[in-house]
């Protein structure tokens, strides 16, 4: 089996919702997931991550179509 890294970068108040998205969708029993912290980076980056990730809903929409996209990749290689 192939293993595919994925980071998803959004707000930490997000995570639970993202956890349980993934917890539901992947074959493994335990797959790995972490939070990595930021406790520093530039601000534009930031602010640029606070505008993109402003909205959980949106999120999970482009969340659930990477998945897709994911496993279509991983069935053809």
């Amino acid at each position: 089996a192939s293993e595919v890294r994925l980071q998803i970068k959004t707000k930490y108040t997000h995570y639970s919702a993202i956890e349980r998205l993934i917890l539901t969708s992947h074959p493994y029993e335990t797959p790995e997931i972490l939070a990595c912290p930021v406790i520093a980076g530039s601000a534009r980056y930031l602010s640029w991550i606070e505008t993109e990730t402003g909205n959980l809903e949106i999120d999970l929409q482009k969340f659930i179509a990477l998945v897709v996209l994911l496993q279509r990749t991983l069935a053809s290689i």
